[in-house]
């Protein structure tokens, strides 16, 4: 066209080499190139002077080369903005169907870890890696354990047995859940759960013995359903104490929340030394709900690392 300034628009054509290797062959390669485009447009404007600048095409055809250099050039330059454009906009929405997936696992998890132990637990865990012990000065524990597991289980095969503890153990988590207990573990055929933690309460005693009494109205159902179906079943006894314990949760791997004291061990002594489809209960629950419950004095009862405890059986709620 003639000139460096005339023809200036060609020089838009030489971005093409920068662009493509940015396309094909990465950033490093896309800024080499840019590199050498800029140099060649230095030199073009240094050495200008060297280059012809006769015109020996028509206006036209000169206007024409030059919408053409632009239209273009600029063409592919807004091709590309358009690319990466859309290239970023499948990203954003890629990075959110990721983000959206990664908070469904969490709170996958979080219910998890709720699952397993108390919100207020779960809470200091997650944000402090761990969770201190704590002192409750009046809980009341609850120990069930099913009569002659052991033997029964010889006689049936293990799908049977996970059926029936499942089975059971699921009636009893909704029945606890009910009277606002928290379930501690389940350990091969006993269950152990606790009143009045983690946020502590004063009708912890009552709540236990009324959740025992439905537990205790579910296995006799079960049973009489079994005996009708001609199926074999579990019987079951229930211990309650009532005391002090210390929860919370130790080692790193696998948590798991549970309680210690020497309340539990009398808790598990009253559900050792009880009486198959009765809820038996110590001295120290029943002063707690002698005028709630009707209770029948057993006496004093000769335990294994305890001694001699007062026990109590209870048939029910006092009427008014």
């Amino acid at each position: 066209m003639g000139g460096f300034i005339n023809s200036g628009a060609v020089i838009l054509w030489s971005l093409l080499a920068p662009l493509g290797a940015l396309f094909f062959k990465g950033k490093n390669a896309g800024i080499i190139w840019f590199g050498l485009f800029l140099l060649h447009a230095i030199f073009s404007v240094i050495f200008k002077d060297n280059f012809p600048h006769e015109v020996t095409l028509s206006e036209p055809i000169i206007n024409l080369f030059f919408l053409m250099n632009i239209g273009v050039v600029s063409g592919v330059f807004f091709y590309t903005l358009v690319y990466f454009r859309q290239l970023t906009t499948q990203q954003h929405h890629l990075l959110e169907l990721n983000n959206a997936h990664l908070a469904e696992k969490k709170i996958q998890s979080d219910k998890l870890l709720r699952n397993i132990m108390p919100d207020e637990v779960a809470d200091e865990l997650k944000n402090t890696g761990k969770a201190k012990a704590r002192h409750f000065k009046k809980v009341t524990i609850l120990f069930t354990d099913f009569k002659g597991f052991t033997e029964r289980c010889a006689s049936m095969n293990p799908e049977e047995v996970i059926e029936q503890l499942n089975h059971c153990f699921s009636a009893f988590d909704e029945i606890i859940e009910k009277h606002n207990l928290e379930k501690i573990k389940t350990i091969g055929d006993a269950y152990m759960c606790v009143g009045g933690l983690p946020i502590e309460n004063d009708t912890n005693p009552a709540d236990v013995v009324s959740a025992s009494l439905e537990i205790q109205a579910y296995m006799e159902n079960y049973k009489q359903t079994c005996i009708s179906r001609g199926e074999r079943y579990f019987e079951c006894r229930l211990g309650i104490n009532t005391g002090e314990v210390v929860a919370g949760v130790v080692g790193k791997k696998k948590f798991a929340y549970d309680i210690w004291g020497d309340a539990v061990n009398t808790a598990s002594r009253a559900e050792s030394n009880g009486i198959v489809g009765k809820i038996n209960i110590t001295e120290s629950t029943y002063e707690l709900v002698k005028d709630l419950f009707q209770c029948e004095y057993r006496g004093e009862i000769d335990t294994k690392g305890k001694g001699k405890l007062k026990m109590y059986l209870v048939s029910g709620k006092t009427k008014n």
